[in-house]
């Protein structure tokens, strides 16, 4: 009778434990700055590239997430969608359907080695649930069509049912839907998924990625508290990325989202992109929340992605600007894990650990500088009085510097170099005249010398 209580206190003492660890490890928003993650105990800012959004699904993603780290990246985007040739499905094919009742091992085995490959490297990964742009866009070869399973293509018989088309599948969860055996096996599908990442803690949960379509927001809401309650006492974090700047009010979400996702607002370019982060992060100023960028947008395709030039250039607005996580969205719609995407890697890692983004406050209106042409540069001071200024093409501004008493050292960070150019002491208390060394992307950085009282 001794063995089996000892044994028993034995497992609730390591439980106890395990769920103790759990919690401090994981990654959640830190408690002195909820505008921010924690990671292991300790602040950390996310910021990564990628070849492609469905990572797991790549045979030698180590390769990749090894690249990504070498150049100072620990963030990734990682879709479970399977629209991309020779990608395996969730479930087993048989002849010409998918049996929605059998589940294929390929494809689940391939995301809990990406997770294990992930947490290892101390890579976050901000997993996406459902990919709408694959139900909508690739519905022909979904197995979700119910053509293409065997489970759901009695719908289809009399040509009338619901589900017809990738729009349907996003309506499963309304009152009035009779496509309850849809929604079945789309909680079993969040169910398989959950068996395998909530035995992470580095995962942080996206329900469908940014997206205009105003009806995603009843679906996102719907998963969220689903997911939120299958994980029970395990704590998690699950973003919002339905976000319209009038209607933000995380007071009256947080209980279903820890986090916003603003990635919608690479759609916008240059002072408008700048304007609207800084405007959301007052909105949430009284109840702050990580506010998350995992798809900077801006490649060689597409008009709307505005090119590389402004994908630089919204990276490095949303770091000075105070976001919480900034990926490059992959080829050919971002950077991707591109050379020059991570030169700008290695570049913001260098400055984070130079200069302290926790205690920083982005200079909205940027009232420092005086003298200033439009979308010329960008500032942000610190708590330790420290300031850096991103110039978006070089240039010449003057800085009212008359509050910034002592001695500083001013040094310059070439963005598509990733090396410190020039090095120069001045004194504070006046106005400032700052030219960069050189056309292109350049940071000041003016930090206080330890000398000065």
């Amino acid at each position: 009778m001794k063995k089996y209580i000892l044994i028993g206190i034995f497992t609730i003492v390591f439980y106890s434990a395990f769920a103790q660890t759990y919690s401090i490890s994981g990654i959640k928003p830190m408690d002195s700055n909820p505008s921010f993650w924690k990671y292991k105990g300790q602040p950390i800012l996310l910021f990564g590239g990628s070849s492609n959004d469905n990572l797991f699904q790549n045979p030698d993603v180590y390769k990749e997430l090894d690249l990504l780290v070498s150049v100072g990246g620990n963030y990734v985007r990682n879709t479970m969608c399977s629209d991309d040739e020779g990608n395996e499905k969730p479930f087993w094919r048989s002849g010409e359907r998918y049996n929605l009742d059998k589940f294929n091992n390929e494809y689940w085995g391939a995301l809990d080695n990406f997770l294990r490959l992930t947490v290892d490297r101390n890579i976050i990964v901000q997993l996406e649930i459902w990919s709408y742009d694959e139900l909508i866009n690739d519905w022909d070869k979904s197995p979700w069509n119910p053509i293409n399973n065997n489970v759901l293509a009695y719908i289809n018989d009399s040509g009338t049912g619901i589900n017809q088309k990738g729009d349907d599948f996003f309506l499963s969860i309304q009152e009035n839907s009779n496509d309850s055996l849809l929604l079945k096996y789309q909680k079993l599908f969040v169910d398989k998924l959950l068996s395998i990442s909530l035995a992470y803690g580095h995962v942080i949960y996206s329900i469908s990625g940014f997206n205009s379509n105003q009806q995603l927001s009843e679906w996102n809401l719907f998963w969220a508290n689903y997911i939120r309650e299958k994980a029970k006492e395990k704590t998690i974090e699950i973003g919002n990325s339905d976000i319209a700047l009038e209607s933000v009010d995380m007071d009256k979400q947080s209980d279903s989202y820890t986090y916003l996702d603003f990635s919608g607002n690479s759609l916008e370019v240059n002072e408008s992109h700048w304007k609207n982060l800084c405007s959301i992060k007052k909105i949430i100023a009284d109840n702050p929340a990580p506010l998350n960028n995992v798809s900077v947008v801006g490649g060689q395709l597409g008009d709307w992605t505005s090119g590389p030039a402004h994908a630089v250039e919204r990276f490095w607005q949303n770091l000075v600007g105070g976001a919480s996580s900034i990926r490059f969205e992959a080829e050919p719609f971002g950077m991707g894990l591109s050379e020059r995407a991570q030169m700008h890697l290695k570049s913001a890692r260098m400055l984070i650990s130079e200069y302290d983004f926790f205690t920083s406050v982005p200079d909205e209106k940027s009232s420092l500088i005086l003298e200033r042409e439009e979308d010329e540069a960008y500032l942000a001071r610190n708590a330790n009085r420290d300031v850096l200024v991103y110039f978006t093409d070089g240039g010449q501004i003057v800085l009212d510097f008359t509050d910034f008493e002592g001695t500083y050292s001013l040094k310059w960070l070439n963005l598509e170099g990733a090396n410190w150019y020039q090095e120069s002491m001045l004194e504070g208390g006046g106005i400032l005249e700052l030219t960069s060394p050189y056309a292109g992307n350049w940071v000041a950085l003016l930090s206080k010398s330890e000398l000065t009282e």
